[in-house]
C-alpha cells in the first residue's frame, strides 16, 4: 500500500475539505440558532399579542364600570333618594341589591347624600347571600377621595371618579377577604345640575381583572406550560398574578427587563429576564375612561438549545452534497495550484539566497500566482535600490534620494525615517557644536578683557562675525533709580557713526528701551523704515531682520545687544545669543563692579595719604610739644634751684634785727 505523503497538494486537499466541514458546521449552527431565534420571535410576538389583548379587555371592562356608575347616579330613584334621604332608602336598597345580583361584578354599592352620610347600600352579595352592611348606613364618607372629587365644583374628569388598584377595608371585612378591587363614583345631580349625593361602586378584582388574565393564561399554557402573566400598576408593583403572594410585594418594570436584571420566584418557578421572552402592553384607557396606565407582562420561556435544532434532515442532505462537490473541486485545484507554487518557490528560494538577478517573471497567465512572481521581481528591484540608498546614507550622503515601493513599504519607509532622523541628528550636532564652539571662543574673550569698553568692542565685533550679521551695537545701563536710567552706547559695529555716536536711549524709549523694560528678546523680520539701515560705500539698505537681546544676570539687566542682518537668523542662533547674553551680562556686571572697586580703592588710597600727612603733622607737633615740655621742666628745675638758694638753712639762727 502506498504511503500517504503529507505534501502541499494533500495539505490543500485536507484544508479544502476541512474548510468545507467547517462551513457545514457553521451552516448547521447558523440554521439551528436561526430556527431557535425564529421560535423565540414567534413567542415574543405571541406574548405581545396576549398582553395587548388583556389590556384592551381590561380597559373595555372598566370603561363599562365607568359608565355603570354614571348611569346609576343618573337614575331617578338615586336622585330622589339623595334629595329626600331616608324616605326612599328602602326601595333604593332593593334596587341596589338587584343591580349587585344582576351585574355580578360589584362587591359593594352605596349612595351618600350631599353631606356624605350613607343612605343605602347592598345587603346581599352577587349570589344573593345576606351581608351585614348595616354598620355602613349612616356613616359619613365626606373625607374620602371619591366623595371630595365628586362634590367638587369642577366635578370628576369624564363624569366619574375611579381609583387605582387597592384594598377596601369595608369589603375585606364583609367578605373576609383581601378586599382587592377598584372603586368608581359619580355625582348625583338634580334637575338644576346641583350635586345632591354620590353613587359609589366597588368592582370585584377577582370577577373583572383576574378572570381576564386567567382566561388568557390558560390558553397560553396549552403551548407553553411555564408561561405566566402579570399585571402591574404604573409604579411597577404587581397588582395581579397567579401567585397572590407577589401582589404589591414584587416589582416588574421595563427598565429591569432591558437591563436583563429581573429575577423573582413564584410558587411554581423562578422567572429570570434572560431566560424568557416577554410581551408588554400598557392599559391606556378606552374612550372617555383614561385608565391608570397599568402594565401587562407576558413571560414565555425561550426555546431550548438542542441538537435536533442543528441537525435537521434538510441540513444533513445539503451537507453531504457540499462535501462531495468540494472533494472533486479540491482535487483539481490542488494539482494546478501546486504546480505553479513549485515554480514560484524556486524564484523565492533564489531571492532568499541573495540572488537579485531575476527581474522578469517566468510564469504565464494572469492569476494571483503570476502576480506573486511579478511582486517578487519588484521586491528584488526594490531591495537593490534600498541597498544602494542605505550605502549612500552610511557614507553620510544625506542628499541621496529614495522612493519606497509603496505606502506600506515598511523597510523603505523605515530607511526614509532613518535618513531623516540621521539628518536631523547631524543638524542638531552641528548646532550644538556651533554653539559650544562659540561659547568657548567668547569665554576666552570674556576672560581676556577687564576694561568695559575694550570688552564691549571685542564681544560685539566677534559676535557679528560669528553670526554672519552685518551691524551690531552694545548698550550698557547707566544712571540710578533716583536720577533716571538710560542705555549708553559703548560699542558698535558698522553702524552710522553720525547717528549712533554718543547715543543715549532712555528706559522704555523705542525698541531698545522696551526690551530693557520687558527683559525679553525682540526679534523682528518687518523692521520700521526709519529704525536702522545697513550702510556701505555704495549706499544703504534695510536689513531683513533685527534682534534685540537684553543682557540679564540674577534678574538684573546690565545692557542690551542689537544686531541687524540681511538674512533671517535661525532659532538656534537666537538661542545662542540669548545664552551668550547671560555670560556677557555677568562679565559686564563684574567689570562694572571692578571699576567701582578700583575707584573706591583710589579714593581710599588718597584718604590714606591724607591721613599719613596729618599723622606726620601731628607727630611733629607732638615733638615740638615734648621739646617745649622738656624746656619747661628744665626751667622749672632751675627756678626751683634758685628758690632753694634764696631760702636760709633750717638750723641757722635767725638774723638779729631782721
Amino acid at each position: 500500500m502506498k504511503k500517504f505523503e503529507f505534501n502541499l497538494q494533500n495539505q490543500l486537499r485536507l484544508a479544502f475539505l476541512a474548510l468545507t466541514l467547517f462551513l457545514i458546521g457553521v451552516l448547521s449552527v447558523y440554521s439551528g440558532f436561526n430556527l431557535i431565534g425564529n421560535k423565540n420571535q414567534l413567542k415574543a410576538s405571541a406574548a405581545q399579542q396576549v398582553s395587548k389583548s388583556i389590556t384592551e379587555k381590561i380597559d373595555r371592562n372598566f370603561y363599562e364600570r365607568f359608565g355603570d356608575v354614571q348611569a346609576f347616579a343618573a337614575n331617578v330613584l338615586a336622585v330622589e333618594t339623595a334629595r329626600h334621604r331616608d324616605s326612599l332608602a328602602q326601595p333604593t336598597q332593593k334596587f341596589i341589591n338587584t343591580m349587585v345580583s344582576y351585574y355580578v361584578l360589584y362587591d359593594l354599592m352605596m349612595i351618600a347624600d350631599a353631606e356624605g352620610n350613607v343612605l343605602a347600600c347592598n345587603t346581599v352579595d352577587k349570589s344573593g347571600n345576606p351581608l351585614t352592611t348595616g354598620s355602613l348606613l349612616g356613616t359619613n364618607v365626606s373625607g374620602t377621595d371619591w366623595f371630595r372629587a365628586c362634590t367638587a365644583v369642577a366635578g370628576p374628569e369624564g363624569g366619574a371618579w375611579y381609583s387605582d388598584f387597592g384594598a377596601n377595608p369595608a369589603v375585606a371585612q364583609l367578605y373576609r377577604s383581601n378586599g382587592w378591587g377598584m372603586g368608581f363614583a359619580a355625582p348625583i345631580r338634580n334637575e338644576e345640575g346641583k350635586v345632591v349625593g354620590v353613587w359609589y361602586n366597588f368592582a370585584s378584582w377577582k370577577e373583572v381583572t383576574q378572570g381576564i388574565r386567567q382566561e388568557a393564561l390558560t390558553a397560553l399554557r396549552e403551548s407553553d406550560p411555564l408561561a405566566d402573566i402579570f399585571l402591574t400598576n404604573q409604579a411597577g408593583n404587581v397588582i395581579d398574578a397567579s401567585d397572590e403572594s407577589l401582589v404589591l410585594n414584587t416589582r416588574i418594570t421595563p427598565q429591569l427587563l432591558q437591563k436583563q436584571s429581573l429575577r423573582f420566584t413564584t410558587q411554581s418557578q423562578t422567572i429570570r429576564s434572560e431566560d424568557c421572552v416577554y410581551g408588554l402592553a400598557v392599559a391606556s384607557g378606552a374612550y372617555t375612561y383614561q385608565g391608570k396606565h397599568w402594565h401587562c407582562f407576558t413571560f414565555i420561556p425561550k426555546a431550548p438549545v438542542t441538537l435536533a435544532a442543528f441537525f435537521t434532515g434538510e441540513i444533513l442532505l445539503i451537507s453531504l452534497v457540499i462535501l462531495g462537490v468540494s472533494f472533486v473541486i479540491s482535487n483539481g485545484l490542488s494539482r494546478r495550484i501546486v504546480g505553479k507554487i513549485h515554480r514560484l518557490h524556486e524564484s523565492v528560494h533564489r531571492l532568499s539566497g541573495g540572488d537579485l538577478s531575476q527581474t522578469q517573471p517566468q510564469l504565464s497567465g494572469r492569476d494571483e500566482l503570476n502576480e506573486m512572481e511579478v511582486a517578487v521581481c519588484r521586491l528584488t528591484e526594490g531591495i537593490r535600490q534600498t541597498s544602494s540608498f542605505a550605502e549612500a546614507v552610511g557614507r553620510g550622503n544625506f542628499e541621496a534620494s529614495f522612493t519606497p515601493m509603496s505606502e506600506n513599504d515598511t523597510l523603505g519607509n523605515a530607511l526614509l525615517k532613518m535618513h531623516e532622523n540621521l539628518r536631523l541628528v547631524a543638524e542638531e550636532d552641528y548646532k550644538r557644536n556651533w554653539t559650544a564652539e562659540g561659547l568657548a571662543q567668547f569665554a576666552g574673550i570674556l576672560r581676556a578683557n577687564h576694561d568695559r569698553m575694550q570688552l564691549a568692542n571685542a564681544i560685539l565685533s566677534q559676535l557679528v562675525k560669528y553670526l554672519g550679521a552685518h551691524q551690531g551695537a552694545l548698550f550698557v545701563v547707566e544712571g540710578s533709580e533716583s536720577g533716571g536710567i538710560w542705555l549708553a552706547l559703548v560699542a558698535s559695529y558698522a553702524f552710522d557713526r553720525k547717528k549712533y555716536l554718543e547715543k543715549k536711549v532712555l528706559a522704555g524709549e523705542g525698541l531698545l528701551g522696551q526690551a530693557y523694560l520687558e527683559r525679553d528678546t525682540i526679534y523682528l523680520t518687518r523692521i520700521p523704515a526709519d529704525h536702522v539701515r545697513i550702510t556701505s560705500g555704495l549706499g544703504d539698505s534695510q536689513p531683513s531682520c533685527l534682534l534685540i537681546v537684553p543682557l540679564k544676570v540674577n534678574n538684573s539687566v546690565e545692557g542690551v545687544i542689537e544686531l541687524a542682518s540681511f538674512r533671517a537668523l535661525e532659532p538656534h542662533e537666537i538661542a545662542f545669543v540669548e545664552k551668550l547674553s547671560e555670560n556677557i551680562a555677568s562679565t559686564l556686571a563684574s567689570a562694572k563692579i571692578n571699576e567701582r572697586t578700583r575707584h573706591l580703592l583710589e579714593e581710599s588710597q588718597q584718604q590714606a595719604e591724607a591721613l599719613r600727612a596729618q599723622e606726620e603733622e601731628v607727630r611733629q607737633n607732638l615733638e615740638e610739644l615734648e621739646a617745649t615740655q622738656e624746656e619747661m621742666q628744665r626751667k622749672e628745675k632751675q627756678y626751683l634751684a634758685v628758690i632753694a638758694g634764696l631760702q636760709p638753712p633750717v638750723d641757722s639762727p635767725p638774723a638779729i634785727g631782721h
